[in-house]
């Protein structure tokens, strides 16, 4: 950092049409976009001693910044060409060399289809025993919620079913009440009312006409007492205190309540965690043809690499032949 600067900062623009199947590899992993083919490196280094670098405008760690730098620069010290010490460079030149590119890319591949084969077949085959223990559980707690027979929504019916059947008594007596007030009582029902005034507002059509609206509303009134009537009455006869009915209810709720505490807040909940039960369970059944469908899987994938590989080690063998020979003669 330059005396009386608080930073120093050093920027690279490398245009890349193409670059290097490693590069691209690389970048990739990391991340960090080409805008038009080129890469902008950047790093930023503090009066402090504290150091930045970004790649593309991402922030990355040095070391990543150091390894796409290894793929963009090399360094030519007195007496060597610093990249033909690394192994992987070295099968890199020969590789465009030979024209292999494409194939070795395909090659890694297969290979990485490979792995992920070779990743799930290890993990149906690991903990079999306690996989199957698990299914073993998974299917009693399934086998719990079918017999219960839980229907959406049944849990507020019952709760409403049961505070009628509580309050059974409560119930008839207001209902009767609200009932011959309105439709039944001794000259002082409603709906004895309601007609003393209609026939005096009869006669008071004959005399005005501007009753006929009155009339017509409170003919209206008259209708809706008689409907409110009929639904009191139909109380007065529905509820009846049970208590068979009623402890019935009650077993049904704490049975909702038991499996609610066990598995999930409310029916519904109860209901997604055995499909999710019952479709683990099927996995584990099927597990047995998975494990042959992968392993048919494995071993076509591990041919093909194989060809592959064979291809491109043959392919380079004859390269470095040939390169062997352009080199010592050149």
């Amino acid at each position: 950092v330059r005396d009386g600067a608080d930073r120093a900062k050093i920027e690279a623009v490398f245009r890349l049409p193409k670059g290097s199947r490693r590069l691209r590899a690389l970048l990739d992993e990391l991340e960090v976009p080409l805008e038009n083919g080129e890469l902008i490196l950047s790093r930023i280094v503090t009066a402090d001693g504290k150091s930045r670098a970004h790649a593309g405008g991402t922030l990355l760690p040095l070391g990543a910044l150091s390894q796409i730098g290894d793929e963009l620069v090399d360094l030519h010290g007195q007496h060597d060409h610093q990249s033909l010490l690394l192994p992987d460079r070295q099968r890199d030149l020969l590789d465009g060399f030979a024209g292999v590119d494409n194939e070795v890319a395909a090659l890694s591949e297969a290979v990485a289809e490979l792995r992920a084969v070779e990743k799930a077949i290890a993990e149906l085959e690991t903990d079999d025993r306690e996989r199957a223990r698990r299914a073993e559980f998974l299917k009693f707690e399934v086998a719990e919620i079918n017999a219960a027979n839980l229907q959406p929504g049944e849990e507020g019916e019952a709760r409403t079913r049961r505070n009628l059947i509580t309050n059974a008594e409560q119930i008839y007596t207001l209902a009767a009440k609200a009932y011959e007030s309105l439709y039944e009582g001794d000259g002082g029902a409603a709906i004895d009312r309601i007609d003393a005034a209609l026939s005096a507002i009869s006669e008071l059509q004959a005399i005005d006409p501007r009753f006929n609206a009155i009339a017509e509303n409170l003919s209206t009134l008259r209708a809706n007492i008689q409907d409110i009537s009929a639904e009191m009455r139909g109380f007065t006869d529905a509820v009846e205190y049970s208590p068979r009915e009623l402890d019935e209810l009650n077993r049904r709720l704490a049975q909702i309540a038991d499996l609610k505490r066990k598995f999930g807040d409310s029916i519904d909940a109860v209901l997604a965690y055995r499909d999710n039960a019952a479709a683990e369970i099927e996995r584990f059944d099927c597990r047995d043809r998975q494990l042959a469908q992968l392993r048919e899987r494995h071993a076509a994938g591990l041919k093909s690499a194989n060809d592959r590989a064979q291809s491109v080690s043959a392919k380079r063998r004859a390269a470095a032949a040939k390169l062997d020979k352009k080199i010592t003669t050149a």
